[in-house]
């Protein structure tokens, strides 16, 4: 594919947007005309993609003389480029090309159009936009990086908006629906370009080693700067020790078995709240739609979870509802699987879907809760040790959760890649 520069597809001067090019991309729909919306900036996601958002008036269904069609959406690119290669970006083209039409899932946006190339790591994609809408990461206070920013106009941001832990609880929902669909589908594992399919077929040891060795690199020398008396984040020794011991443990064959012990099933990948818009907000049509999906990929489910509350929750509040919130989480996805069962829904399911029902207890549930989300965050922490002060945020989050719910080090799960 060749991604055409958005300065040839968008005139920043005049705001008129070239609609021959868009009604190639959107055909058959014919585009009437189309402009850039005015004081709209993308707000949510850790996205590295480029944004305009455009209105676009389509020719009636009918053909000409028919009612036009008013729509607003999202131009996303990505430019070919090293990182996204490596990153493998462009899935998130993929992924609505692909699978976001088997979801029936409301909370992921429509897409009109969209095409990516994993080898170079560019993307376009024409998506839905999602109008007087808010970042649900705002809702969790100053405390948060991602907040920083904002920190002058948090009151008015969550003025009217759920609280923490309704955004949570609301967040889990569409998570149990997003797995419940793709649940122990091995079908999932033929997409190439999903993250883990082929770690998933026991293929690609060198990518996830690969992975690995990065957080570790990552570790070694965080741990060489510690011990010197250099370090300039302030180490918990209990979350020191849990590091050592999970990176001791980085194996494989140790994977393989591991993961055939568990369930998988298609997952976002990129757990957080930032990764949700609150839209409509303050109307009776106020829900919460996931967004950036650059990262999806097959893994353990409940592994999202403890991603999300580590990344965001303040620890008082998580120790209060974490229990009760994936439970919840728990409850829909049995009732959503149990509905697939019965054939209203899904694709792909191998074996017995009541013994998977049965076998995914909430007991099961809460310990994939506190293994996968300790291991996600111990890959991601090496990672950015260096951005003081931010590190430090994540450091006494993660700290505060293995606290909690590892208390011997020697339990540690390896890291989740």
């Amino acid at each position: 594919m060749s991604t055409v520069a958005l300065s040839t597809i968008v005139n920043e001067e005049t705001g008129v947007v070239d609609a021959a090019w868009l009604s190639q991309k959107m055909a058959p729909r014919l585009v009437l005309r189309a402009g850039v919306r005015p004081g709209q900036e993308k707000m949510g996601g850790m996205s590295a993609g480029e944004f305009r958002f455009l209105d676009v008036v389509l020719e009636g269904e009918g053909g000409e003389g028919g009612e036009e069609e008013h729509v607003a959406l999202a131009l996303k690119q990505s430019a070919p480029s090293a990182n996204g290669a490596m990153m493998g970006l462009a899935r998130e083209a993929f992924f609505y090309a692909e699978l976001a039409p088997s979801l029936s899932l409301a909370g992921v946006p429509r897409c009109y159009f969209s095409e990516g190339d994993m080898a170079t790591g560019e993307a376009q994609m024409l998506i839905e936009c999602l109008t007087d809408a808010v970042p649900a990461g705002v809702f969790f206070g100053a405390g948060n990086p991602n907040n920083w920013a904002v920190k002058a106009r948090l009151g008015e941001l969550c003025a009217g908006n759920p609280s923490p832990v309704e955004t949570t609880r609301l967040s889990f929902s569409l998570y149990a629906q997003l797995h419940a669909a793709h649940w122990q589908s091995s079908p999932l594992f033929e997409k190439g370009w999903l993250r883990g399919a082929d770690w998933y077929r026991g293929e690609g040891e060198a990518g996830w080693a690969g992975a690995q060795q990065m957080a570790k690199a990552g570790w070694e020398a965080a741990s060489a700067q510690r011990l010197a008396g250099e370090a300039k984040l302030k180490w918990d020794p209990h979350l020191v020790a849990c590091l050592d011991a999970s990176f001791g443990k980085v194996s494989w064959a140790d994977f393989q078995a591991e993961k055939d012990d568990r369930p998988f099933a298609f997952v976002h990948g990129d757990a957080h709240p930032h990764n949700a818009l609150w839209t409509r907000q303050r109307t009776d049509g106020a829900c919460l739609r996931l967004i950036d999906f650059e990262m999806v990929g097959v893994a353990s489910p409940a592994q999202e979870l403890g991603q999300y509350m580590i990344s965001h929750m303040a620890p008082e509040l998580r120790r209060a509802h974490e229990r009760e919130l994936v439970a919840g989480y728990h409850a829909e996805l049995t009732e959503a699987l149990r509905k697939r069962r019965a054939g209203e829904g899904g694709e792909g399911d191998e074996g017995d879907g009541e013994a998977q029902v049965a076998a995914f207890t909430l007991e099961a549930c809460w310990e994939e809760y506190v293994a996968g989300g300790a291991g996600r965050w111990v890959w991601f922490l090496p990672m950015f040790w260096q951005m003081t002060p931010v590190a430090q945020f994540f450091h006494d989050q993660l700290a505060a959760f293995l606290k909690d719910h590892v208390a011997d080090p020697a339990n540690m799960p390896m890291p989740r890649v």
